[in-house]
């Protein structure tokens, strides 16, 4: 048995080096899939969503945008404090061709989307107001209680 440890203790070694980096790589992949800044909601959904008589927020973000990952803590806090919110949040990197054009063609955007983070208001239908870029907490309560959504 000794000669068989010393002559393969390398390649056990190995092995399990490799089984247990692979075991962690699988475990960090599934952490991350839980975040919500890696998740995008359904165009579809939000679509028939903005066209009923209710206030409908769209985030249009990137996986990859730094301004992106600093504005989902604020959003969060928000929803969470006005729980009423209807709140979709979408990644331009992760939608496929068809939902990116009905995103970005639903309500015409072209004149006011300068980049991510971008927040558009609709309401029955009608894009109300937007803010390009991030924006603290309290600008963004400001921005939803100056167009009616909440009341503060």
């Amino acid at each position: 048995m000794k000669n068989f440890w010393e002559k393969y203790k390398v390649v056990i070694i190995v092995i399990v080096l490799l089984a247990a980096f692979v075991g962690l790589s699988f475990l960090l992949e599934t952490d991350s899939g839980n975040n919500t800044m890696s998740s995008t909601d359904s165009v579809s959904e939000w679509v028939n969503d903005s066209l009923k008589e209710e206030y409908t927020i769209a985030v249009i973000a990137q996986t990859t945008c730094h301004f992106c990952e600093m504005y989902q803590p604020v959003v969060e806090s928000v929803e969470s404090q006005y729980e009423d919110l209807n709140v979709y949040w979408f990644h331009t990197d992760e939608l496929s061709n068809a939902d990116y054009s009905t995103l970005s063609g639903t309500y015409d955007i072209s004149d006011t989307f300068s980049g991510t983070p971008y927040t558009m208001l609709t309401y029955h239908g009608v894009l109300i107001d937007y803010i390009s870029g991030y924006v603290e907490e309290s600008e963004l309560i400001q921005f939803l209680v100056d167009n009616g959504v909440i009341n503060e």
